[in-house]
C-alpha cells in the first residue's frame, strides 16, 4: 500500500495586515507549522510527499525564508516531494521556482509542465496541472 502526505496553501510570507504587531508571530507559527508536516512525513515512512499549490503567499519571498523552506525539505530526504504551483505562486517569469537554488535538493520535483510522472516501484502516476499565471 501506498503511503503519502498531501499538503496544499501553505501560504508562507502571507502579509497578515490586519494583525499588526502579531503578523510576525502568526507567520512565525506556518513555518513551524510545514516544519512539523515535515516530521509527520518522516515519522510515519510516507513514500512521498504531494505539496499542491500555494507554498507561499506570491512570487516576491524573502530569501531567507526560501533558505528556511529548502532546508526543512531537505531533513526529509530521501522522501520524495513533488511540489505543485498555486494560483499564488505560478510559474510566471518573476517565479521563485526558478531560482537555481532548489536544484540542490535532489529529493524535489517541481511540477513545471502539465507531463505526467510514474513511480513504477509504487505503481503510482501523478498527473500534475501546475499553474502559469495569476
Amino acid at each position: 500500500m501506498v503511503k503519502f502526505l498531501h499538503t496544499a496553501d501553505w501560504h508562507l510570507e502571507i502579509k497578515y495586515a490586519k494583525l499588526g504587531l502579531n503578523a510576525e508571530k502568526a507567520r512565525e507559527i506556518r513555518v513551524r507549522t510545514v516544519r512539523n508536516l515535515m516530521n509527520i512525513a518522516k515519522e510515519n515512512n510516507v513514500d512521498f510527499i504531494i505539496v499542491a499549490g500555494d507554498l507561499f503567499d506570491n512570487n516576491e519571498v524573502d530569501r531567507r525564508l526560501i533558505e528556511v523552506l529548502l532546508d526543512i525539505i531537505a531533513q526529509v530526504a530521501p522522501i520524495p516531494v513533488y511540489i505543485l504551483l498555486g494560483n499564488h505562486d505560478p510559474l510566471t517569469r518573476d517565479s521563485l521556482y526558478l531560482d537555481s537554488s532548489r536544484k540542490s535538493l535532489s529529493n524535489v520535483v517541481i511540477f513545471e509542465n502539465k507531463e505526467l510522472i510514474e513511480i513504477p516501484e509504487l505503481n503510482v502516476t501523478l498527473y500534475p496541472c501546475p499553474v502559469i499565471q495569476k
